[in-house]
């Protein structure tokens, strides 16, 4: 598992030009058209990705963007993995590098907050 880790990591840093983001963003349903306010500097879709499962949800992208908003260095994924798509929390939470509880803490978190100020702002 590590080594395919690695292979990811190796193929998004040359993708990249070692691009580094501050900040990580999983963007899902209802929050896509935030990816439109990225500045996008590169947009890489799941299925190029070696060892990243696609997003397989209608209306999910299914890709990565590196990219800034209001300065910060951003990645958004534009595409979620669900457990009804077949992927295990076990495999979600590794691709996050996360324990199985913080994903759906974390993921949580971030929807309702990006939802509030998105919302907010229109």
């Amino acid at each position: 598992m590590l080594e395919e880790i690695k292979k990811t990591a190796a193929f998004l840093r040359e993708a990249t030009h070692d691009y580094a983001p501050e900040v990580g963003i999983v963007l899902g349903t209802g929050l896509g058209g935030f990816a439109d306010g990225i500045t996008t500097r590169y947009a890489i879709d799941y299925k190029d990705i070696p060892g990243f499962p696609v997003s397989t949800v209608e209306g999910h992208r299914g890709r990565l963007i590196f990219g800034e908003v209001e300065g910060r260095r951003v990645v958004a994924m534009q595409g979620r993995f669900h457990y009804y798509e077949g992927y295990t929390l076990r495999e979600i939470a590794r691709l996050l590098g996360v324990t199985v509880p913080t994903v759906k803490m974390r993921l949580k978190r971030g929807r309702d907050a990006l939802r509030n100020t998105w919302e907010e702002s229109l």
